[in-house]
């Protein structure tokens, strides 16, 4: 790895960046190419968003991730000059600085404000609390008072977070693994804010690792620190933790420069560090939270509200090792940091998007981690999603095998499974369908499956008849609902009515279906079901539903629907019930296969995992404000009832 030019950010340096800046970044995103087709937004007038970054315009990080963010618009269709304007303010510098930028912006009038800090939000929010502000690489936001909850976040404010607490254990041990003679650390902390209280007491959690920790205020100047730094080094055997803060942000050079003098190994939360010279650095892949952002902010575009999706955590951590800092500093990285073969690539073919899958991502990841696998450390993932365009899938599933990965996850319906068996007869494929995947072609029987293919089966349409009889116990009355399916999928939205319409006829039920592919549709479909007056509305499983999941929950709260789902993630953004598979445990399942077939394990010899859990969650604050009674013997079988 080359270490790269150093970056000295020093406070109060901020500069606004210029036309011409903004010119050249939307030539750079016009030059790349994105995975996903773009969709024409509606209406076409000329949309305008605010961006407010917390570095200086010629940062090369900084630059790299605004590209990022604009050409993942680009590919959902928000193209500069075309329907949408870009507005960029940015600066390294404290509060002031920051307020200045915000206010400018705000006078702009824009429709939306993208972030990327603690204090830019704090500063925008300062400013304005109607306009929708979406933020990427936030350290505990809710600790922060910038949003209510990680679920329901509230003030027109919603985004990404840089990483969970737990995360501090981490540096602990990589600062302990690449630098074993270590026996002191000492934490470069801010004790004014939230997030430099969480940190510590995550590291210092972290249980006897023969570490002796120190801590050093970056509350004071820069040369406060500096003379820290010197007494701590005067004794040996010591090393730095430097925790995400503003400080640590706005002087990553000086950082890295004072570590290198005093020869003190140093573990970082983000890349960028170590492009600037640190050592060691492990955290959130900050590129792919920009796109996650970019994402936000085109569905906001769209209609929807802030306040009404949750933040989420990141799914993807990247480990970067600088060895010619640690060549300087006598140490070696470790045989499986730097001298193994190339770590193995596992291709993630989704059919959705990834906004609403991080917690079936996370499952995944803790089933990889059963298996002895942690992103970033001895497995990568090239994630592509189809964005519900299905017809993209194939290409997709071409492209990862020409990339060679170890295998592909097939996730998010059958679609992405049969893309991926009709791309390769040899490449390990393990799936996740909601069908039989017998009857579907992809494996001989479940006990042994053959070829290239094995995954789990979710279980998902052979409970329609079920999921409706438990949606009549709370809404006993109904005579006519409605029921939605995908039509991007036609054969599973073919199976799903004819299930669905069985099971209507089995209980005296009349259904009306309703193709819903888009979010235009489905505020089309709510304006028929209040015309017409239907009783409840109940939506076949499918992935795109659980994407668009607050637009669903929000409607139906406004048209007073009772519904029903097949996953909890529904209920969860406010609707008011669903029984099915418990997705998160399948997906665990799925990362345990994925480690087997790393470790050597054919998929023919693997048999297919059917789902053994199945979750009834009920939401008693939506049941009251639809005035549904929840009777006694569903509250007795509700595996959570959300108060």
């Amino acid at each position: 790895m080359r270490r790269r030019e150093f970056l000295s950010l020093l406070g109060g340096a901020a500069a606004t960046w210029s036309l011409g800046a903004r010119a050249a970044l939307a030539s750079q995103a016009s030059g790349q190419r994105g995975d996903s087709k773009a969709q024409q937004p509606q209406p076409e007038r000329m949309r305008r968003i605010g961006v407010l970054m917390n570095v200086v315009e010629n940062d090369p990080q900084g630059q790299a991730r605004r590209a990022v963010f604009v050409q993942r618009l680009k590919e959902l269709g928000w193209i500069e000059g075309r329907n949408v304007r870009f507005d960029f303010r940015g600066g390294a510098g404290e509060g002031e600085v920051y307020r200045q930028y915000a206010t400018e912006l705000v006078a702009l009038s824009p429709d939306i404000i993208f972030t990327n800090a603690s204090a830019t939000v704090t500063a925008l929010q300062q400013v304005t609390r109607t306009l929708p502000i979406v933020f990427a690489s936030v350290i505990d936001p809710v600790g922060a008072g910038l949003v209510e909850s990680l679920a329901r976040p509230g003030a027109s404010t919603t985004g990404f977070i840089a990483f969970e607490y737990a995360i501090g254990a981490k540096w602990l041990e990589l600062l302990k693994e690449i630098a074993p003679g270590v026996t002191r650390a000492a934490v470069l902390r801010d004790p004014a804010i939230a997030a430099g209280i969480g940190q510590f007491a995550a590291i210092q959690a972290a249980g006897p690792i023969g570490m002796e920790l120190s801590v050093i205020s970056t509350r004071g100047d820069a040369g406060a620190v500096e003379n820290a730094v010197a007494a701590f080094a005067r004794r040996s055997n010591g090393g730095l933790v430097v925790t995400g803060s503003p400080f640590a942000a706005n002087n990553v050079g000086p950082i890295a420069a004072l570590a290198a003098r005093h020869k003190l190994p140093t573990v970082y939360p983000f890349r960028y560090f170590v492009s600037g010279g640190g050592l060691i650095s492990y955290g959130p892949d900050l590129a792919d939270q920009f796109r996650n952002a970019a994402g936000y902010v085109d569905r906001i575009l769209r209609g929807e509200k802030a306040e009404d999706l949750p933040v989420q955590a990141p799914t993807k951590y990247e480990l970067v090792v600088n060895l010619k800092t640690a060549k300087t500093l006598g140490l070696e990285a470790p045989p499986t940091r730097a001298q193994q073969p190339a770590m193995p690539v596992i291709g993630s073919l989704g059919a959705v998007s990834r906004e609403g899958f991080s917690d079936r991502m996370r499952g995944f990841h803790q089933g990889l981690n059963e298996a002895g696998y942690v992103e970033g450390e001895n497995v990568a993932i090239d994630y592509r999603w189809a964005e519900n365009e299905l017809d993209r899938l194939p290409g997709l599933a071409a492209d990862l095998v020409r990339r060679r990965v170890a295998l592909v996850f097939a996730h998010g319906g059958t679609a992405p499974a049969i893309a991926a068996k009709q791309a390769s007869t040899a490449m390990p494929i393990v799936f996740m369908v909601p069908e039989d995947p017998v009857a579907l072609g992809l494996v001989a029987s479940l006990s042994r499956p053959g070829g290239n293919l094995t995954g789990v089966n979710l279980i998902i349409g052979e409970l329609m008849s079920k999921r409706l009889a438990l949606l009549r116990e709370l809404v006993p009355a109904m005579s006519r609902i409605a029921v939605f399916v995908n039509p991007a999928n036609p054969a599973r939205a073919e199976s799903q009515v004819r299930e669905a319409q069985a099971a209507g006829r089995a209980m005296g039920v009349h259904v009306r279906i309703f193709n819903v592919g888009t979010g235009r549709d489905i505020s089309a479909a709510f304006a028929t079901i209040a015309e017409e007056r239907l009783d409840a509305l109940f939506v076949s499983p499918d992935p795109f539903f659980v994407v668009r999941r607050v637009q669903l929950a929000t409607l139906a709260a406004r048209h007073a629907i009772p519904s029903s789902f097949s996953v909890r993630e529904l209920p969860e953004a406010g609707a008011l019930m669903s029984y099915g598979t418990n997705t998160v445990d399948s997906y665990r399942q799925a990362g345990i296969y994925v480690g087997r077939i790393l470790k050597g394990a054919k998929p023919a010899d693997l048999p297919v995992v059917q789902s053994t859990k199945f979750e009834l969650v009920i939401n008693a604050e939506t049941a009251r404000m639809l005035g549904v009674t929840i009777p006694a013997s569903l509250l007795a079988l509700a595996d959570e009832v959300i108060e």
